[in-house]
C-alpha cells in the first residue's frame, strides 16, 4: 500500500466515522422530540386536571359560605 491509498483508506473510515455518528445524532435528536412532545402532552393534561379541581374546589368554598350566610340568617 502506497501513500496515498493509505491516505484515501484514512479518508474513508472519517467519513464512515462521521456518517455513524450522524446516524446516532439523528437517532438520539429524534428520541429527544419524542420525549420532549411527551412532557408538553403530560403538562397539558395537568393543567386540565388543576383547573377541573380548582373549579370544584371553588362551587363548594362557594357551597359552604352560601350555606354559613344561610344558617347565619336563622340564628340571628
Amino acid at each position: 500500500m502506497d501513500h496515498s491509498e493509505e491516505i484515501l483508506q484514512v479518508l474513508r473510515e472519517m467519513r464512515d466515522a462521521q456518517r455513524q455518528h450522524l446516524e446516532e445524532y439523528r437517532k438520539t435528536a429524534t428520541r429527544s422530540m419524542e420525549i420532549q412532545e411527551q412532557s408538553v402532552q403530560r403538562q397539558i393534561q395537568a393543567v386540565r386536571i388543576y383547573k377541573r379541581a380548582l373549579a370544584a374546589g371553588s362551587v363548594l368554598i362557594i357551597g359552604i359560605v352560601a350555606l354559613l350566610i344561610y344558617l347565619l340568617r336563622y340564628l340571628f
